[in-house]
């Protein structure tokens, strides 16, 4: 029978759990009236203010609901920016307000959206509204660090060779100011890759577990299909089903449809999600022909060179997968000739991936055209890095336009950065930065490689975040070393480095990898390792499902019979 003190135990104990749950209603009550009271008064802004713009109720939603949503639900700030980095273009593509996505204007500078919805231009501070957005959450984490004692940050193992890259890209910052750059261009080319370090330390402290990834998984799949079939409507509806020279949008959401076949092909190798996989298997067609709407070589190219990798990564990372990895090569090396042979020369949708193949190959007169273009911005970029001593060091410095010894005035009435932003952002980093930064920055992208190979090889002998034998730190690994390829290649043939869009996208998934499998530098394979003379091998750990070696009796010594 309890005692009277474990009565009365048992009975604030339930009183406790009546009043967190009673608190947590009127809490939910709250946000609740104050959500309705804002869209009141958003509403009455908009009817009172100017009719025919929505930037007032947006900024004032902005400032008034996004703390308490913050405050409350602070993950949702990784998934809402994840999700609008995959919906919203950076710049307008489509006039007038045609192509829906890209006039929201999440990436756009504050002064921006004042002169375009409000004709008139307060010339406030160079932000855009993401990082309004930024801002907003880190004061509301600041003040709940303070108030409800969460002192813990976590910044994952891939932290310090991000950070050593983004401190020579302030050293490049402060060195273009210095000599005479501009401040908005020199910020138009350093936010994407301090949002990629921002992006990454949210993504490490947000995605714990297999139920975050999830939600990251079905927010890329959501978001990107509902983008083909914007371009779709794009193709037909503004552009009379023509497949025009510089697509139907912005260069990026080529990227995006990649990344639409290669988490498919990840989830078929890792054999999860199958009711996902169903559902993109069935989106997969109008992905591709979204993608041939972009009109877009460098997508072939990445696919090309991701593909080997892909299947290379996911024979050693999935060894249940191996006869499917088998089956694609035989598939690709049987039909792929073929069709290459079919369609090289011929029109129309089905034969993009195979004419741009072809183009690479024996090229045309405008491929021909873009690749003697390119030549010369490649020359152009290694002339400036080496015209002097110093910038051969730390670099060129940010927000100057680079040396022209090589014309590059084709394409300056289209394009009005082709001095300041080139197609090849390999070199452009190279340029910016030095041989000093740009060896930085191949430490960072080899750094996050060597970290996705080791979760890929090792995770299954070692104990890791969730538990072991888990497949989602490796599927995670498997998913955020393609991504880190194809980003690769998109910077090195179509501007996609300074991009804000595509590295917000890559440092979530990097992010989600430290953030799921911590310590992964620190795995070894115990059964490979070398022994060498008067050093002991540490003995394999033992997985929690294996059972207990079985010890074998030793032999008893038998005394000799007496003759006597």
């Amino acid at each position: 029978m309890a005692s009277r003190h474990e009565r009365a135990f048992r009975a604030s104990n339930v009183l406790g759990l009546r009043e967190v749950e009673q608190r947590q209603r009127r809490q939910q009550a709250i946000l609740g009236g104050i959500a309705g009271l804002l869209a009141l008064l958003a509403g009455i802004s908009y009817v009172l203010v100017e009719p025919t713009t929505l930037l007032v109720p947006i900024l004032l939603l902005s400032a008034t609901l996004l703390p308490a949503v913050f405050w409350y639900y602070p993950r949702m700030a990784l998934f809402g920016i994840f999700g609008c980095a995959i919906l919203f273009e950076v710049f307008q593509t489509v006039p007038k307000e045609q192509g829906l996505t890209d006039a929201v204007p999440f990436f756009w500078n504050i002064n921006t959206m004042f002169d375009k919805f409000l004709g008139s231009n307060p010339k406030a501070a160079p932000i855009n509204f993401f990082e309004l957005i930024l801002i907003v959450f880190s004061g509301i984490m600041l003040l709940s660090f303070a108030t409800r004692q969460r002192t813990q940050l976590r910044v994952g193992s891939l932290f310090w060779p991000i950070a050593i890259y983004l401190g020579f890209v302030v050293v490049g910052f402060l060195n273009g100011m210095s000599t005479g750059g501009n401040l908005n261009e020199a910020l138009q080319e350093t936010r994407a890759q301090f949002y990629f370090g921002i992006m990454y330390v949210m993504a490490v402290n947000a995605i714990r577990d297999r139920k975050h990834v999830d939600s990251l998984i079905w927010l890329s799949v959501i978001c990107i299909a509902f983008k083909a079939f914007n371009y779709i409507y794009r193709h037909f509806a503004l552009f009379h089903a023509e497949i025009q020279d510089q697509g139907v949008g912005s260069h990026e959401e080529a990227f995006f449809f990649m990344s639409f076949v290669m988490l498919l092909s990840v989830l078929s190798f890792a054999k999860v999600q199958q009711k996902l996989q169903v559902l993109m298997w069935t989106l997969l067609p109008f992905v591709f022909f979204a993608n041939l709407t972009t009109n877009r070589r460098t997508a072939y190219a990445a696919l090309t060179i991701a593909l080997p990798i892909l299947l290379l990564a996911a024979y050693k990372g999935f060894p249940k997968a191996r006869r499917s990895v088998l089956t694609v090569l035989v598939s690709i090396a049987v039909l792929f000739p073929p069709y290459f042979i079919a369609f090289k020369d011929k029109d129309g949708a089905i034969a993009g991936p195979a004419r741009a193949i072809n183009s690479a190959i024996s090229p045309n007169q405008r491929d021909s055209d873009s690749d003697t273009y390119r030549r010369n911005e490649n020359y152009d970029l290694m002339f400036t890095m080496r015209a002097t001593p110093v910038s051969q060091a730390i670099g060129y410095g940010y927000g100057k336009r680079f040396y022209t010894p090589a014309k590059l005035d084709s394409i300056k009435d289209i394009y009005a950065w082709y001095n300041l932003l080139p197609h090849n952002q390999i070199l452009w980093v190279w340029m910016r930065l030095g041989t000093l930064g740009f060896l930085a920055f191949w430490g960072m992208v080899c750094s996050i490689l060597v970290y996705a190979c080791r979760v890929i090889r090792f995770q299954e002998r070692e104990t890791l975040k969730p538990k072991p034998g888990d497949i989602y730190p490796r599927l995670v690994a498997f998913y955020a070393l393609i991504e880190v390829v194809l980003l690769m290649v998109f910077g090195l043939l179509d501007l996609q480095l300074s991009n804000f869009r595509d590295m917000v996208f890559v440092a979530v998934w990097v992010g989600a990898l430290a953030g799921l499998a911590p310590g992964a530098m620190a795995l070894n394979d115990p059964e490979k390792r070398v022994r060498r003379p008067g050093v002991s091998a540490a003995p394999r750990r033992r997985l929690p499902e294996e059972p207990r070696p079985q010890r074998r009796p030793r032999p008893q010594p038998t005394r000799p019979r007496s003759t006597r």
